[in-house]
C-alpha cells in the first residue's frame, strides 16, 4: 500500500486525490474541516476495515503518506487531523499506543466507544472516564468521536464534569430511535434534552462563550 511504484500505492494516490479535490473546494472557501482517516486502526485482523489489524508500523507509514499527500503535495491547510482509535478493551480494540503516527501529524485525539453503557461503564472512574484519562499522555484535545449515548443521561449525569471532552459525537439514529446493532442501547427523551439544554454543552447554534461544567 505504501511502496512506491505499487499498483496499491498507485489505487491509494487515486483515492487521495479524489479526496483532495472536494477538500480543496472547501479549503477555497474557508471552511475547515476535521478529517478522521483510518479509524478503528487498533481492532483486531479481520474484524474492522481493511486498515485496521495492521503491524502498527504500516499503519503509521499509510497515516503520514496520508498527511503528506493532502498537506503538502496538495497544499491543503484547512484540515483538522483527527486520530481515533476504538476503545481498547480487549474485546472491541488493542491497546492503540503503538498505532499513533506521532505529534507532528495529529491534531486531535478521540476514541470510538461502543465497549460500555452509561449503567455499566468499563473501567474505574466515572463512564468514559478510562479513555479521557488514556488519551491524556498525547497532549491533544480529546473528543468521543462516535458513541450510541448522549453525555448527559440518567446513570452519569456528571459526565463531563470528570471527562470535559471538547466534542462528543452520537452515532446516527441512536440519539433518539433504537439502536438496529444494541437494541437495547437507547437515548430516553430525557437524556437528549439534559444533553442539549446543559449550561456545560456548545451547540452549532450557539455563539461561542465562557462554559463552565461545574
Amino acid at each position: 500500500m505504501t511502496t512506491e511504484g505499487s499498483p496499491e500505492h498507485r489505487d491509494l494516490l487515486h483515492d487521495l486525490a479524489f479526496l483532495a479535490d472536494h477538500l480543496g473546494y472547501l479549503a477555497g472557501r474557508g471552511v475547515p474541516v476535521l478529517l478522521r482517516p483510518y479509524h478503528e486502526m487498533n481492532t483486531a485482523p479481520g474484524r474492522g476495515f481493511w486498515w485496521a489489524g495492521q503491524e502498527p508500523a504500516a499503519f503509521r507509514r499509510l497515516w503520514r503518506l496520508t498527511y503528506d499527500y493532502l498537506v503538502h503535495r496538495r497544499g491543503l491547510h484547512n484540515l483538522i487531523f483527527v486520530w481515533s482509535p476504538n476503545s481498547w478493551d480487549g474485546t472491541y480494540g488493542r491497546e492503540p499506543e503503538a498505532y499513533y503516527p506521532g505529534g507532528r501529524y495529529v491534531d486531535v485525539v478521540g476514541v470510538d466507544d461502543y465497549s460500555d453503557t452509561p449503567a455499566r461503564p468499563f473501567g474505574e472512574g466515572a463512564w468514559t472516564e478510562v479513555w479521557y484519562r488514556g488519551l491524556e499522555a498525547y497532549r491533544r484535545p480529546r473528543i468521543v468521536a462516535e458513541s450510541f449515548h448522549v453525555p448527559l443521561n440518567a446513570a452519569q449525569p456528571r459526565t463531563l464534569e470528570r471527562t470535559p471532552w471538547v466534542l462528543w459525537t452520537v452515532w446516527g439514529q441512536a440519539l433518539t430511535y433504537d439502536n438496529v446493532l444494541a437494541p437495547r442501547q437507547k437515548n430516553t427523551t430525557a437524556d437528549v434534552k439534559r444533553t442539549y439544554g446543559s449550561p456545560g454543552v456548545l451547540t452549532g447554534g450557539q455563539p461561542m462563550r465562557a462554559v463552565s461544567t461545574g
